[in-house]
C-alpha cells in the first residue's frame, strides 16, 4: 500500500484527499495545513510540515506561495519525492524546490491536467512554425477566490511560446487587464476572475487573414487532483531531479 501525505488543505487540496479514498492500493497517511480541516477524518493533522512524522511514498503540495518552500525542505531532509502544482512561488520557494531536486524527484506544474498540458504541447508546435512577430493573446478565467493574475497556467503558455520563439519572456510578456489587441511580436496575458470558475485557458495567435486558437476549459477539479496522484506514481520510478508536466506526460521513448 502506497501512503500520501498533503500539504495544504484548500480547496484542492480537499479534492485530492477524496480522491484517494477512491484510489486502490494508496491511502492518505497525513495533512499539513495551518488550521484543521472540517472535512478531516480519521488521519493525523499537523500544523506545521517540520512536525509531519509518518512514513510516506510521495507528498502532494497544494498550498500557498512560501509553503512550498517549507515543503520542499522537508522533502529534502527525508527523502521523500514531492509533487507541487502551487502557483505564484516566491523566489525562496523556487530555490527550494531545486534544492530538494539534487536529492529527491520532484515534480512542480502550475497545472496538473492531462488534457491542458496536452493544449500546451500544441501551442509549443505552432508558436515555433509561425513567424515571431505575430501577436497572441493568452486569456484565463478563474474563480474570485484566486490570487494570482495572470494565473501559473497563463504564465507557463506565455513563456513556452517565448521559449519556442527564441526570444526572452521579458522582452514580449504584457499584462493587460483590457482587450486592447495584442501588437506585433506580443504575448499578452489578459485575467478574468468570475464567480466559482474552475479555470479556462485560450490561446489565440492573430495571423493575417485568420486567426488560429487552442482551447482548454476545466470543468471540475477532479482532473487536477488526479493528475497530482498520477504524476506522484511516475515520480517514484524516476532518479533525483526537478520534472516538469511535459516530461511526466511525453510518450514512450520520446526526448522532450
Amino acid at each position: 500500500m502506497n501512503t500520501v501525505a498533503l500539504f495544504g488543505a484548500g480547496l484542492m487540496g480537499q479534492r485530492v484527499a477524496e480522491l484517494l479514498q477512491r484510489w486502490p492500493d494508496v491511502a492518505l497517511a497525513a495533512v499539513v495545513s495551518r488550521n484543521r480541516p472540517e472535512w478531516l477524518r480519521d488521519v493525523p493533522w499537523y500544523p506545521n510540515v517540520d512536525e509531519l512524522s509518518e512514513t510516506t511514498g510521495f507528498l502532494i503540495d497544494f498550498s500557498l506561495p512560501g509553503g512550498t518552500g517549507a515543503a520542499a525542505n522537508w522533502c529534502r531532509a527525508n527523502m521523500v519525492p514531492m509533487i507541487s502544482g502551487t502557483t505564484g512561488l516566491e523566489e525562496a520557494d523556487r530555490e527550494a524546490l531545486e534544492h530538494a531536486a539534487e536529492l529527491v524527484p520532484v515534480l512542480w506544474a502550475p497545472n496538473l491536467s492531462r488534457g491542458l498540458n496536452l493544449v500546451l504541447r500544441s501551442v509549443v508546435e505552432a508558436a515555433a512554425s509561425l513567424p515571431r512577430d505575430i501577436p497572441v493573446r493568452i486569456t484565463d478565467v478563474h474563480h474570485v477566490h484566486k490570487k494570482d493574475q495572470p494565473s501559473g497556467t497563463a504564465l507557463l503558455l506565455a513563456h513556452a511560446i517565448a521559449s519556442a520563439r527564441g526570444v526572452r519572456p521579458e522582452d514580449c510578456l504584457v499584462l493587460s487587464m483590457g482587450s486592447d489587441a495584442p501588437r506585433a511580436g506580443m504575448v499578452q496575458c489578459v485575467s478574468h476572475r468570475e464567480g466559482e470558475a474552475v479555470g479556462a485557458h485560450r490561446v489565440t495567435f492573430y495571423c493575417r487573414h485568420e486567426q488560429i486558437e487552442f482551447s482548454h476549459e476545466a470543468e471540475e477539479r477532479d482532473i487536477y487532483a488526479a493528475g497530482a496522484i498520477e504524476a506522484g506514481f511516475w515520480l517514484l520510478k524516476q532518479p533525483a531531479g526537478l520534472y516538469s508536466a511535459a516530461e511526466w506526460l511525453a510518450p514512450p521513448n520520446s526526448e522532450v
